[in-house]
């Protein structure tokens, strides 16, 4: 949020007299204001419902049981609830302020009460500050890391026109949960349509119509301030349709979101606004706008159609922030946004200038389709100035697949800047076409947030804007690829991974010819980046990472650029088999299965049930000799073939070969042992090779081997510490002296 904006502008003029002239927001005309009723009300009346008449209709109204309201009258003081199980139906009526000031609708209660089962439904709702609101009292006191105790759950808030506030129309407080907002029609806020704020988490906002909302301080003609005399003219950017602000795993799904001011859906953590200038106002947002999920909305007629992180460049210099700046300087002072692991699926943006920004890690951005008369307008920008420029973290780990691009005249509206790490990027189109994923431009970066120019003021010439500065058309590009030709690859596939983290960059399928090419974005091995390529036949020869290696950890890395990745995939035999259940015969489907030489090195994997339930198929080099291991699922032991524990006592089979597998009940031995330490679990007789498992920094661990009542084995555990001796169960220098411990066991600690 955002207060006293001119109040700390000049703060900032008398820190240095410094003027821009930037450039004026693209302004969305917006409908004009009316008063519309419910299309239709929803629901059934319940018959033991109280009405609040007219009489109380100039009253602060506080409701604590089920209540109805009479659409004959206008309620001009707004409504609290305070109890569970209530239902408030307005049957239509209208609760409205000519003051831009109070809340509508107040859902409160004290920070310690679990309020639950809230329905307000049918009302309409104009001025006010915020005409629907959703609070913890006092919430900023909560604890830290009990901020849920007594969390709010099932409040629903359906069929209402939430219109011509002062403020947010729908503002979801800190650390509130469990709010569904559905069939909503959210106009005219003079800021946000609905806002999330930081610590809210787990909340819905389904089938609404927000538009036209944020236009409070984005006047055409600006705002003026006096300082030293003279007087400052300032124009903004206004505000968007959603803001999740420091706010979690909500639901955002099947909106309309149109012509408001800044955008459609921003997603940011606020960075402690007022530390110094309102220090009662101050309080500590400790999460991100992390793992929400942007879903089947409509996004119309505006700038920024979604952007995650969407404050990560903006210059916050006067918002007074408690969060620590990297940058600091002259009059621009930068910090680190939080919004990661977000997901923007099956969205449409019409007449959106940047459809999806990405500036924080991990989003995924899929199945959207991005259509504009405009050639200027861009599907997807991925990447960060400043973060990456000064501290060297760029953004890393998105996901961009299956979008399709229908942007008048923009070949290549998929963009990255600011060389993001660890990306994906599959199956997108643009204009009917396949296309891959290219180096793009910055979009300008207001002078400050919330703040596009400042000008000094002309009393016989009163400035106007300039033009919002705005990333202008952008060239066609070829995008960076790797390339190669493929002996006996013909409608096999290409499978290119990142070097520094094995995680899935590219997938080619099904090619019609042995030469190939994968675009991926630009990176290089010797600076950390860099790829690795799997190719895969369709059958009768082996699969070959480059360069001619036979696993990961020796494949050569490749940078992108690259061509002349050429190779040949040897002739191949098969392994084949069948994984079943010992007690019951059924199929298993699923298990992995690993083949070895019998020097240890790994060869390849296939997963039972994909070439017929339960069985599996891997190609292998004709006449070799080879050791197979299964691993089964949680319930099913891990196993050699011929039944042996380990790879010593497995028995070899020479390709051609059949070698089946019958996995008896599985289940775990857990405990606590020294942090990262390696546990195993030998059967009592010290015969047999062990199964293994490495402790987690708490120092628990859990290794799965067959049941005691399966096999009649008996385990011996031993953990040997990052640092220190081995030690077995129970406190034994060996295993002879060692307890033993049937299967299932919990509870298996080394003190």
């Amino acid at each position: 949020m955002c207060h006293s904006l001119s109040r700390r502008i000049v703060l900032v003029l008398l820190c240095a007299l410094w003027v821009t002239s930037l450039s004026m927001i693209e302004h969305v005309s917006s409908a004009a204001p009316s008063d519309l009723p419910l299309g239709g009300l929803v629901g059934t009346l319940d018959p033991s419902s109280t009405l609040v008449d007219c009489g109380r209709a100039t009253t602060r109204i506080t409701i604590t049981e089920t209540s109805h309201l009479d659409p004959g009258c206008t309620y001009t003081k707004g409504i609290d609830i305070k109890a569970s199980g209530v239902v408030l139906d307005c049957r239509g009526a209208t609760i409205e302020s000519a003051q831009l000031s109070g809340r509508g609708i107040h859902i409160v209660a004290p920070r310690t009460l679990a309020l639950s089962d809230v329905t307000v439904r049918n009302c309409i709702v104009n001025g006010f500050t915020n005409p629907m609101r959703v609070s913890r009292e006092n919430f900023k006191e909560l604890t830290p890391g009990f901020e849920y105790e007594h969390a709010f759950s099932d409040i629903l808030i359906e069929n209402n026109l939430l219109g011509n506030s002062g403020g947010s129309g729908l503002f979801v407080d800190g650390y509130v949960t469990g709010v569904v907002a559905q069939d909503l029609e959210i106009r005219n806020a003079g800021s946000v349509g609905v806002y999330l704020e930081a610590g809210s988490k787990d909340n819905a906002v389904i089938g609404s119509h927000i538009h036209d909302n944020g236009y409070k301080d984005a006047q055409p003609e600006g705002s003026t301030m006096e300082l030293l005399g003279m007087t400052y003219r300032y124009w903004q950017t206004g505000r968007e349709g959603i803001a999740i602000d420091g706010s979690r795993n909500n639901v955002i799904m099947s909106n309309t979101i149109e012509s408001n001011s800044a955008g459609g859906i921003f997603l940011y953590k606020n960075c402690g606004e007022f530390y110094t200038e309102k220090p009662t106002e101050w309080w500590t947002r400790p999460y991100g706008a992390d793992g929400n999920l942007i879903e089947g909305n409509t996004i119309r007629n505006t700038f920024n159609g979604v952007w995650v992180g969407s404050r990560m460049a903006e210059n916050q210099y006067f918002m007074d922030c408690s969060d620590p700046a990297y940058i600091d300087n002259f009059v621009h002072r930068v910090h680190l946004d939080h919004a990661a692991a977000n997901t923007v699926k099956n969205n449409t943006f019409e007449n959106v200038r940047y459809g999806v920004r990405v500036e924080d890690n991990t989003a995924t951005v899929s199945g959207n389709t991005f259509t504009s008369t405009d050639t200027a307008h861009q599907a997807v920008i991925v990447g960060t100035r400043w973060r990456t420029d000064d501290l060297g973290v760029p953004v890393n780990g998105t996901l961009i697949e299956d979008n399709a691009a229908e942007i008048s005249g923009n070949a290549n509206p998929y963009r990255w800047i600011w060389n993001p790490t660890n990306s994906a990027f599959a199956d997108n189109s643009s204009l009917g076409e396949s296309v891959g994923w290219c180096e793009g431009g910055q979009p300008p970066i207001d002078p400050f947030l919330f703040v596009t120019e400042i000008v000094i003021d002309d009393p016989e010439n009163t400035p106007t804007p300039s033009p919002r500065a705005v990333l202008p058309p952008l060239d066609p590009c070829t995008p960076p690829a790797l390339s190669g030709t493929t002996v006996n690859s013909m409608w096999g596939s290409v499978s290119v991974y990142h070097a520094a983290t094995g995680d899935l960059a590219a997938y080619r399928c099904c090619n019609t010819s042995e030469t190939w090419s994968v675009e991926v974005p630009e990176s290089s091995c010797a600076l950390g980046g860099g790829y690795k390529v799997l190719v895969s036949p369709m059958e009768g020869h082996q699969a070959r990472w480059y360069n001619d290696k036979l696993n990961w950890s020796e494949a050569d890395c490749v940078d992108s650029p690259s061509t002349g990745l050429d190779s040949t995939l040897p002739a191949s035999d098969i392994i084949t088999g069948y994984v079943k259940d010992a007690a019951t015969a059924a199929d298993v489907d699923g298990a992995y299965v690993y083949v070895y030489d019998e020097s240890g090195r790994f060869v390849t994997w296939a997963r039972s049930g994909r070439t017929g339930p339960g069985r599996y198929e891997v190609q292998v080099a004709p006449s070799g000799s080879y050791k197979v291991l299964v691993k089964g699922p949680p319930a099913l032991e891990d196993t050699w073939h011929s039944g042996a524990s380990g790879f010593a006592e497995s028995s070899p089979v020479v390709a051609p070969a059949t070698a089946n597998f019958s996995l008896r009940e599985a289940a775990t031995i857990s405990g606590n042992t020294s942090s990262s330490a390696f546990v195993s679990a030998y059967p009592s007789c010290g015969c047999k090779s062990p199964a293994n498992a490495v402790a987690n920094i708490a120092g628990d661990y859990s290794v799965k081997v067959p049941t005691t009542a399966s096999s009649g084995n008996v385990y011996r555990i031993r953990s040997i510490p990052a640092a220190g001796s081995p030690v077995w169960y129970f406190s034994a220098p060996t295993i002879w002296g060692g307890l033993d411990a049937a299967s299932p066991a919990a509870d298996v600690d080394f003190g």
